[in-house]
């Protein structure tokens, strides 16, 4: 026996094989299941997670990204962009795809959209943000995020006490206080 499937629209389709036969002891029927999974529209990043590593305090990092469709039908991609909560070192500079470099763009199953993603750390030790991509499959609206991540590498100097106070010291005495002088960063701190 030979089982085809010629499907006529993107839904979930499933039913039965119905064999008739002659074993009474199985009510003369066997039934065996038949399924096909619907086209679904899957979106997925390549890197997963976006991760730029470590990058030195005042330089910058460029990454190429490809959204891929790995799913088994169309989307539309109406939107992409990063998180407004998120970290401020990360910009998307630029976007590609078979059409051009403007949204909304169509993806068929194992279309690429490459976008570059600039890391640029000014502050904090380590950024994270989400990129954001919005579309449309099957008239619906569909939103998949993906993780953006780096971490700054340079020196962070820590002085405690914040502030040095004497208060009142007699004239022609000395008086001393410590100041601890630490590197909470991830690279060298040099102090002349």
């Amino acid at each position: 026996i030979t089982v085809y499937y010629a499907p006529v629209d993107s839904n979930t389709d499933d039913g039965y094989l119905v064999i008739e036969h002659n074993v009474a002891q199985q009510g003369n029927v066997t039934k065996i299941p038949v399924s096909a999974l619907g086209q679904i529209a899957e979106l997925i990043a390549i890197p997963n997670p976006i991760d730029f590593e470590q990058v030195h305090v005042g330089e910058f990092e460029d990454m190429d990204v490809i959204l891929r469709n790995a799913g088994s039908d169309i989307v539309d991609i109406t939107q992409v962009y990063l998180r407004l909560d998120g970290s401020t070192d990360f910009e998307i500079l630029a976007f590609s795809h078979d059409n051009g470099s403007e949204l909304p763009a169509t993806l068929n199953p194992r279309d690429e959209l490459g976008l570059v993603i600039r890391y640029e750390p000014k502050e904090g030790l380590c950024d994270e943000t989400t990129l954001i991509v919005m579309g449309e499959t099957k008239g619906a609206n569909q939103v998949w995020s993906f993780d953006v991540t780096g971490c700054e590498l340079g020196p962070k100097i820590v002085v405690v006490p914040g502030e040095v106070n004497f208060e009142w010291v007699e004239i022609d005495k000395t008086e001393e206080r410590l100041v601890s002088v630490q590197n909470a960063g991830n690279a060298d701190l040099d102090i002349p």
